[in-house]
């Protein structure tokens, strides 16, 4: 969550000074019907950023489930940000206000980058703590032999897993060990 924080805040104030400068800019927003205001854009720019980061975690993109194995991470901090940023832009279109193009177009696909690549990073540290033994989840494997012998050699490919096969119980049970020494702890009945 730290590191999504850094690289969101990292994209939206650089989009900024980029394409603003870092004097003091203000973003019009006219309100047919209403009083039109002026808001800073170092405000939009906080607003953009805890949008974004409730967008991450309303997708649960943090879920200890995904994190560390498979694409579904990936997807859904791909999903959030776009999801996001359409909203912004349909606000912003409804509203009429001029949020600069420039703006928006350097920070989503910069910080999308940098979010993706700081996920990657974070994966493969965690993925070589795994390997040391390490932020592993304890399981025991529960049913027939031959799909549960299947189980313990597909884990056993993949380090990444976070899995620490500790024992099985197995249908019928056969108290000969699984497939690499994993013991049979009983019957599942």
């Amino acid at each position: 969550m730290v590191l999504d924080l850094v690289v969101i805040a990292a994209a939206v104030s650089g989009s900024q000074v980029i394409w603003l400068g870092s004097n003091i800019a203000a973003l019009h927003v006219p309100l047919s019907g209403v009083r039109d205001f002026t808001i800073g854009y170092w405000l939009v720019t906080a607003l953009i950023a805890a949008l974004w980061m409730g967008s991450l975690a309303v997708s649960v993109s943090r879920a200890t489930d995904i994190v560390g194995s498979g694409m579904a991470e990936y997807k859904r901090v791909i999903t959030a940000t776009a999801q996001i940023f359409g909203l912004i832009a349909i606000a912003m279109f409804l509203l009429k206000s001029e949020l600069g193009r420039g703006y928006f177009l350097t920070a989503v696909p910069v910080g999308l980058v940098l979010l993706l690549t700081g996920r990657w990073a974070m994966r493969q540290w965690l993925t070589s703590r795994r390997a040391r033994g390490e932020f592993l989840t304890r399981v025991i494997l529960v049913g027939d032999r031959a799909k549960t012998e299947h189980v313990v050699q597909s884990l056993r490919r993949d380090a990444s897993s976070g899995l620490d096969l500790i024992g099985a119980l197995i249908a019928g049970g056969s108290e000969a060990p699984l497939h690499g020494g994993v013991p049979v702890l009983g019957d599942v009945s």
